[in-house]
């Protein structure tokens, strides 16, 4: 991997596809050479998530904190990672019908004019029934009706096409090797898969 670059690389995706054990396992194996930022904590401001107001004046403080945390890390070369960034924060903006909070924050444009390299990762579900079958496995509750579900994932892929983002396909039972083997090759990393 190049060290003298300045990269951001962001795993997007609809909830349960996978970032965070992505996140993870980039942090056991690169270490030495991939820095994961985790972003800050949702805190219960008292505010209902659906007053557009209300959610829009707190995605701003938020997003304050996480632009001035990236500009901070990425100062010099090195490689940031990241879940949930720009096509996202697009996405639900769209989705909810609030502002786009980033507009006159951060942009692609901006990134690529302080030299930082942006490339985005997006893990979509080949269907609902694939996305229900793992909420199911994992415990959790269906967050969204089916048809919340196709627009959120057709807005996230149009904002990944923006970006010239790579878009990964995936169903229950994809291989989590096999995303994490198209990382590597961007980052010119040899993959080791432990049996």
């Amino acid at each position: 991997m190049d060290t003298r670059k300045r990269r951001l690389i962001c795993i997007e995706g609809f909830d349960r596809a996978g970032k965070d054990t992505l996140l993870r396992r980039a942090g056991i194996d690169w270490h030495k050479d991939v820095i994961l930022y985790e972003q800050p904590q949702v805190e219960d401001t008292g505010f209902d998530y659906r007053d557009s107001a209300g959610f829009s004046k707190y995605l701003k403080k938020h997003f304050a904190r996480v632009v001035s945390d990236l500009n901070d890390l990425l100062s010099k070369p090195r490689c940031v990672m990241m879940t949930r960034f720009l096509v996202s924060d697009n996405t639900y903006s769209e989705m909810f019908g609030r502002e786009h909070i980033l507009e006159n924050t951060v942009s692609e444009a901006k990134l690529l004019e302080d030299g930082i390299e942006l490339k985005t990762f997006l893990l979509l579900w080949e269907n609902y029934n694939e996305y229900l079958k793992r909420v199911k496995s994992s415990g959790s509750q269906v967050e969204y009706t089916e048809e919340e579900f196709h627009k959120v994932q057709q807005l996230m892929l149009e904002e990944t096409k923006k970006l010239n983002g790579k878009v990964m396909m995936i169903t229950h039972e994809t291989p989590k090797d096999d995303i994490f083997i198209e990382l590597g090759a961007y980052l010119d990393k040899k993959v080791i898969i432990k049996k």
